[in-house]
């Protein structure tokens, strides 16, 4: 008895240890029912019995269990004698096939093998039995964790004094058995590895006075980049700490981005009318003797030309800026958008010169994105070394830019 239980409790070991608990395979339960012998004596009634099992899940229609149970079984002796009971423990190795491996409700047989160590009636000592299971049963899957299952098998023995040693040979014995149960499955994952998910960099349209123009070079931009796979824990550790700090910042600036949100609605329905405004008016023209409010208007009014890719008048409102405010503070600004209605009209060379310009200023907040453009303007005239320098500058002068991250990708790809 001991041998085969040893041998059981080794087979499904290798088994559980060699899957490394990546699915809830595992399962622990116990049942209860009864049973009643079939041999060289008659049987009065059926007897209570129950066992523990512990089962695993070698394939997703078929599981491995070790049952361990304790039962009695009932035989009436000879005439005058009455009615014996004995008691029974039994160890079993059991294999069950779902003949449905889907949905809630799963039907099964079940073939095995197995020990039974009882008492006979005209022994003083206990014996052992061999045992060949074959049968079949149902379960119902409350839950991934949980199901309930009844079953029905025939345990044949490999002798026959299960009953009694006198009518040995007579018969072969062997008792019904008639059990309902439930089993719990053990979560898996112990060495499961943790999965990360490569997210592909997602184009987005940055709110702000930078225009949002669609072209071929943008297509190029939006591309997925390929991401390397994380090399060991060490560095998905620092990168999920990273997350969880933006994440801090965010909750920080709660409620700096409402009031952000609320400046945005307002500029939004500012430029709505003057998209109004820019609809029904064919030129603008600028007096010598204009103000500060002018300067803004028309610049406003430039912005709008260019949104509503009206590029010619757009590139006449910046000269004009240019012209009348050359010391103004937004002076670089209005270079740069000039440079920018340039390229989108595909007037490079022009382009380039007004970008150039922009890199004068003493004071512009448009440098960088200069840089960047001259990178892309030189791209389209097929000067790939040209473009390596003016992003080779941009990543070195402003080192924090928004446009780091995509000239870099500009570069590797030249």
């Amino acid at each position: 008895m001991k041998r085969v239980v040893l041998a059981s409790v080794c087979i499904l070991s290798l088994l559980v240890l060699g899957d490394g608990f990546a699915q809830s395979k595992l399962g622990i339960g116990m049942n209860l029912g009864a049973q009643r012998i079939f041999g060289d004596r008659k049987s009065p009634s059926f007897a209570p019995a129950g066992e523990g099992v512990l089962s695993y899940r070698v394939a997703p229609f078929a599981d491995l269990a070790i049952a361990v149970g304790y039962g009695m079984l009932k035989y009436v002796t000879p005439p005058g004698s009455g009615t014996t009971t004995t008691d029974m423990v039994n160890a079993e190795l059991r294999g069950n096939l779902e003949v449905v491996s889907k949905g809630p409700f799963r039907p099964y047989l079940t073939v095995g093998v197995g020990l039974a160590h009882y008492k006979i009636r005209e022994q003083t000592s206990r014996v052992s039995d061999g045992l060949f299971i074959g049968g079949g049963g149902f379960k119902f899957m409350v839950n991934p964790m949980f199901d309930i299952y009844a079953s029905a098998d025939y345990r044949f023995t490999t002798g026959d004094t299960f009953d009694s040693t006198v009518l040995e040979g007579k018969s072969k014995d062997g008792y019904l058995n008639l059990r309902t149960g439930v089993t719990y499955y053990l979560g898996g994952g112990r060495h499961a590895i943790p999965q990360i998910i490569a997210d592909e960099r997602a184009p987005f349209i940055e709110l702000g006075d930078e225009p949002y123009a669609m072209d071929d070079d943008e297509a190029f931009d939006q591309q997925p980049v390929e991401r390397t796979e994380t090399k060991n824990m060490e560095e998905y550790v620092r990168l999920k700490s990273k997350v969880d700090q933006l994440v801090g910042n965010l909750d920080s600036h709660e409620s700096e981005i409402s009031d952000l949100q609320r400046k945005l609605t307002s500029r939004a329905s500012r430029l709505g009318n003057l998209e109004t405004k820019a609809s029904q008016r064919q030129s603008v023209k600028l007096r010598s003797n204009s103000n500060m409010s002018s300067f803004a208007d028309v610049y406003q009014e430039a912005l709008t030309q260019f949104y509503n890719k009206n590029h010619s008048e757009a590139v006449s409102l910046f000269r004009l800026l240019l012209q009348q405010y050359p010391s103004h503070s937004l002076a670089g600004n209005c270079q740069f958008w000039l440079g920018q209605s340039l390229y989108t009209m595909d007037q490079y060379q022009e382009a380039i010169d007004e970008f150039f310009k922009v890199l004068s200023f003493d004071r512009s907040l448009k440098k960088d994105d200069a840089l960047f453009y001259l990178g892309k303007v030189y791209l389209k005239l097929g000067s790939g070394e040209r473009a390596r320098e003016s992003f080779a500058r941009l990543m070195r002068d402003y080192p924090r830019s928004e446009y780091v991250s995509r000239a870099k990708n500009y570069v590797d790809k030249l």
